[in-house]
């Protein structure tokens, strides 16, 4: 939605950046327009003397220290039906409101004062009661509601964009010590905020229309700001003139385009695998439309495009540049790019195998290789016992180099792995293989260590016994020393198996000797 691009106040950015540059306008730079309606106080009566058309004074000429082209069709003694008559009669009316920049109406003073017989009364110079004319006056009031929608209506016929500046009534009657005059101020308090509120105010409602507030600015300076006898009780002086001048003034600068700013911030910024929650702030005072697009985009883009954002933020799922769009209440449109880089994908999960050198008994180092699925490792390290990832931070553990370690003992031991997207796991292996060193076997007693088979003198307990005096060596040089020649012990060879089987047979001879002695004595017995 473009709000019609309100283009009556695209017109303001040239209008304004014109009237209040500090510099002046160039040949080539044509003044913008300002078509001013209304009765003698648009008119500019009685600032110079014997006037026959509008006063270059008279606040039209005066808003915006005289930068507008004026066309002032202010009449004295103009009321509203007379000026809502007036729009087919004056030729030069229509083509002047179609080239307006800016439209000033300021009518119903006459409507008001004719109802209440106000030039009578001021003739006469008698108090009157303000309760009789209250039907009156109501009645014109009513009146003055429906010519103006009628006029605003006419307008709008000629330009549909150009502001409207309404303004209400003022009273002209300050208080003051004479009793005359302050029974006409009484008058005017109680008849014109009653018709500022009740017919006026309620167009300021309107889109394109605001209301000038002339009686908050009289109110208590009509001394300074209305010509007093002899000349008059009702008109502006030119401090009056300048005081409503002023009024449109003020309107034109709060509906200048202001200028605003947009930021956009993004959270969270460290990396994540999203999304990534974009949060707009701007120094809009009002905001008509807030939309984003993926990609870098203009004010264009958005013409007929655009997702809208509510509270302020969007999310994004993926990496990438996002701009958002933003129209004030005042018609100005602004982009604003932001670029997010730290949306991750999920990191993909891996696998630790963790295989022993060997599963049966050993008494040797036992290697344990590493095995994993990660396409790239930044860190691989151990330690004993059954671990979680959590206790290999801060560096703990011992690096693995080339995918293997060795154990000494038997245990638990916990491999931690972590690549290249950050994840990290561990896996868990129990060495049981390892055993101590086997014990040397018992040694045989020496000759003469008083053993049941002893070596006789000069055997040397082989099967093959070397001769006296043979040495055992390949020849009988002596040239090579024997073990004993070195002080060496010879190996035990002997067994006691002999032993064993002389007691045996010596046994087996005692039983059948007894056998023998038994059967003798059985034979004596007989």
């Amino acid at each position: 939605m473009k709000f019609k691009r309100l283009s009556f106040l695209f017109v303001f950015v040239l209008v304004l950046n014109t009237f209040f540059a500090s510099f002046a306008f160039a040949d080539e730079n044509p003044k913008p327009n300002l078509a001013a309606l209304g009765d003698s106080i648009t008119f500019g009566l009685y600032l110079e003397a014997g006037q026959v058309q509008a006063s270059p004074n008279a606040f039209p000429s005066l808003i915006a220290g005289g930068k507008f082209n004026v066309s002032n069709f202010g009449v004295p003694g103009l009321t509203s039906s007379q000026l809502l008559a007036g729009f087919d009669a004056d030729p030069r009316v229509k083509p002047a409101l179609q080239s307006a920049n800016v439209i000033t109406l300021n009518i119903g003073n006459n409507d008001i004062m004719l109802a209440a017989d106000l030039k009578k009364i001021i003739e006469n110079q008698t108090p009157v009661d303000p309760i009789e004319l209250l039907p009156k006056v109501t009645a014109a009031a009513t009146q003055l509601g429906v010519n103006l929608q009628a006029i605003v209506g006419k307008i709008r016929q000629q330009n549909q964009t150009a502001p409207i500046i309404l303004y209400n009534l003022y009273n002209p009657f300050g208080e003051g010590d004479d009793e005359f005059l302050a029974s006409l101020h009484n008058i005017g308090e109680l008849l014109i905020p009653s018709v500022n509120a009740n017919v006026i105010a309620p167009f300021g409602n309107k889109l394109g229309i605001y209301v000038a507030d002339a009686y908050s600015a009289f109110n208590g300076h009509q001394a300074q700001y209305v010509f007093a006898p002899p000349i008059d009780l009702i008109h502006p002086t030119l401090d009056g003139q300048r005081a409503l001048a002023a009024l449109a003034d003020r309107i034109l600068a709060a509906l200048a385009p202001k200028d605003f700013d947009i930021e956009l911030s993004a959270n969270p910024t460290e990396p994540t695998q999203g999304p990534v929650t974009v949060t707009v702030s701007t120094t809009a005072e009002e905001v008509l439309a807030m939309k984003w697009l993926d990609g870098e985009k203009t004010v264009a883009d958005f013409e007929d495009a655009g997702t809208a954002i509510t509270d302020n933020q969007f999310q994004v799922t993926e990496n990438g540049k996002y701009t958002v769009y933003v129209l004030n209440g005042q018609g100005i449109e602004k982009v604003s790019v932001i670029e997010i880089n730290n949306i991750v994908e999920a990191p993909k999960d891996f696998d630790i195998e963790l295989t022993p050198s060997t599963t049966v008994p050993t008494t040797e180092p036992v290697t344990i290789t590493v095995s994993t699925t990660a396409t790239e490792v930044t860190q691989m390290r151990w330690l004993a016992g059954d671990k979680v990832h959590e206790d290999f931070y801060d560096g703990a553990g011992t690096d693995i180099n080339d995918n293997q370690f060795q154990v000494t003992e038997n245990g638990k031991y916990t491999v931690f792995v972590r690549d290249g997207q950050g994840l990290r796991k561990v896996k868990v292996i129990e060495i049981t293989n390892i055993t101590a060193e086997k014990p040397e076997d018992p040694t045989t007693p020496d000759p003469g260590d008083g053993g049941d088979d002893p070596t006789p003198p000069g055997d040397n307990g082989g099967d093959n016994p070397t001769p006296p005096g043979d040495n055992g060596g390949d020849d009988g040089s002596g040239s090579s020393p024997g073990p004993t020649d070195k002080g060496g012990k010879l190996p035990v060879t002997a067994t006691p198996i002999y032993n064993y089987m002389a007691v045996g047979i010596a046994l087996i001879l005692a039983g059948l000797a007894a056998m023998k002695i038994q059967q003798v004595r059985r034979r004596i017995n007989i």
